[in-house]
């Protein structure tokens, strides 16, 4: 997704120029005066872009403008999933600390082998980004919760967390969850916005949670930011990206530099297994190097999947992602594996994205790719209830 506004960047600071040069040769007072509505537009435009990137209510809004692609998208398929999903589960609700209603789905699974927490991705109001997730875990045994962030749900709120004021609304779950069911094993499972939700929360010292899944997560906000500036809205970071904290500070109470998941991954006490999809432009692929780099050892599992854009891993292959995904909670419960590893791919050890690691990485041709989708779709049409 890309929205060329570099243009109006490039006439407000053509104003400020053609002012300058208006003060030095002209009129002094024309060129303060044309200086000052330039400066004013300059400022309004940081604010309008500040709230199309983090108010999740606007019509106007990437939230909402990516969850009208992504619901337009959807099979009839998908949406027989998501109903099944809505329908099934308990719906919960506890007060936040600042006076939000946070809300969660739970999926409880009769004969539960663990329960997954799931968090979705930016711009989802229906669980859209995680239906595959929820029901490949259901099917493998286990139960499923999963909270909508902040600004996404229907009482808490209008600006997203980005995963930073989120980590207090987890924890607060999270205590709630081990209450009701003390003898349950956790895993972490996140996508996007929501695996850096997960990735906050692997400092956490909880012998419950038994390890960690992030899918296209980023591991610094202020970078992904500066990112989405250049290369979704083709600006320069400067002054938008200093411009968009300030107000972040002010109006949502967290500043884009308070997420920043290295430390935090480096001192974990959890397993974590990573996926990437190597085409993603949203958040690039670069992250998982990243997590790689601060996990160290404590990244026991990671891939790149090749041909996979952002939030696509488990739609481009779905057969190797579930199955390592198998192996990893089998893994982390000392448990026999459910499903084998596919044949002739590399299924341990971080990898990285330089050509030394191309053997490890998945490779899957496009016909592979189309039968392995035809095969899930499949599935899911032959049982979408819960």
């Amino acid at each position: 997704m890309k929205v060329k506004v570099k243009w109006i960047w490039l006439l407000i600071w053509g104003a400020l120029f053609v002012s300058a040069m208006i003060m030095l040769f002209v009129n002094v007072k024309t060129g303060l005066i044309l200086a000052l509505i330039a400066l004013a537009v300059l400022i309004l435009n940081c604010l309008l872009i500040f709230i199309i990137g983090l108010n999740t209510k606007v019509k106007f809004g990437a939230a909402k403008i990516i969850s009208m692609a992504d619901n337009a998208a959807l099979t009839e398929t998908d949406k027989k999933v998501i109903h099944a999903i809505e329908s099934k589960a308990e719906k919960l609700n506890l007060p936040s600390t600042d006076g939000l209603e946070m809300e969660a789905l739970l999926l409880e699974h009769p004969d539960p082998k663990g329960l997954v927490y799931l968090c979705h991705g930016f711009g989802d109001y229906q669980m859209v980004s995680v239906r595959l997730p929820i029901y490949q875990f259901y099917q493998q045994g286990y139960s499923i919760f999963v909270s909508y962030s902040r600004g996404f749900g229907a009482h808490n709120g209008c600006w997203t967390g980005m995963g930073v004021l989120e980590r207090d609304d987890h924890i607060q779950w999270l205590k709630y969850l081990k209450n009701r069911f003390p003898d349950l094993d956790f895993f972490l499972y996140g996508v996007s916005m929501g695996a850096a939700s997960v990735m906050n929360l692997s400092d956490l010292d909880d012998p419950q949670i038994k390890g960690i899944i992030e899918d296209c997560g980023y591991v610094d906000l202020y970078d992904q930011m500066d990112h989405c500036l250049k290369h979704v809205l083709q600006i320069p970071e400067w002054p938008a990206l200093p411009a968009a904290d300030f107000f972040c500070k002010r109006i949502c109470r967290y500043s884009l530099k308070d997420l920043n998941v290295r430390h935090k991954l480096a001192n974990t006490r959890y397993p974590i297994l990573a996926f990437h999809g190597r085409e993603d432009d949203f958040v690039p692929f670069y992250n998982l190097d990243r997590v790689i780099a601060a996990g160290k050892e404590n990244v026991v599992d990671a891939h790149f999947i090749e041909g996979a854009a952002h939030l696509q891993s488990f739609q481009v292959n779905p057969e190797f992602y579930w199955n390592t995904v198998s192996k990893f909670l089998a893994r982390c419960q000392n448990e026999p594996q459910t499903t084998a590893p596919q044949t002739g791919q590399n299924q341990s050890g971080p990898l990285s994205s330089d050509s030394s690691s191309t053997d490890n990485t998945v490779d899957s041709k496009t016909e592979e790719q189309s039968s392995r989708k035809g095969n899930q779709a499949s599935g899911l049409s032959q049982k979408v209830s819960f």
